[in-house]
């Protein structure tokens, strides 16, 4: 990841060492097709989530396993939330097309299993609508994948440059705001 996209996602208070960049796979016909009875545009947790149900239901449970609710991002020139799904090392996405997203940087934080689907959705009440972003911002378990120190790390890193004198200049992410 380059430093402008890394300054991007730190600026969302998103911890850029979690953040895997994917690209995504055209969905096959039968993707489609098990999509047609549920999505909804624009819902890309709720069209996520039930598409994982659908074929987690279809697979044995060590299969079913391999099939994961990936949360993360499409950068376009701002990190927009999005969720998608990871089957084996193949990366879906059941909302968009992917000719829509070909320009764009695909990036996943987090992948969950079906149950932990069902975990976090009963956990934070969001059944009709998947695993958000906000949930994973105000859980204990997940808040590693975020910071919520931007403002004092940056503090520190001028305190440090005027004190030093070091031109420091787009130094801003956290392991170089350490100095």
């Amino acid at each position: 990841m380059n430093q402008d996209t890394k300054y991007i996602f730190e600026t969302e208070r998103i911890n850029s060492d979690y953040l895997k960049q994917v690209t995504l796979e055209p969905c096959p016909d039968w993707m489609i097709e098990a999509c047609a009875e549920f999505k909804k545009d624009a819902y890309c947790h709720f069209n996520t989530m039930h598409l994982q149900d659908v074929i987690v239901n279809l697979l044995p449970k060590e299969q079913s396993q391999q099939v994961k609710y990936v949360i993360g991002y499409v950068l376009r020139g701002v990190p927009i939330e999005h969720a998608f799904l990871k089957i084996g090392d193949k990366y879906f996405d059941p909302t968009i097309d992917v000719s829509e997203t070909q320009d764009d940087e695909i990036y996943e934080l987090l992948s969950l299993t079906a149950d932990e689907v069902r975990h976090m959705t009963r956990k934070f009440g969001t059944q009709d609508h998947g695993v958000v972003m906000l949930s994973l911002r105000n859980s204990d378990d997940y808040k590693h994948l975020f910071n919520f120190n931007n403002e004092e790390l940056m503090i520190d890193a001028i305190k440090n440059m005027l004190d030093n004198e070091q031109d420091l200049e787009h130094q801003f992410t956290e392991n170089k705001m350490r100095l």
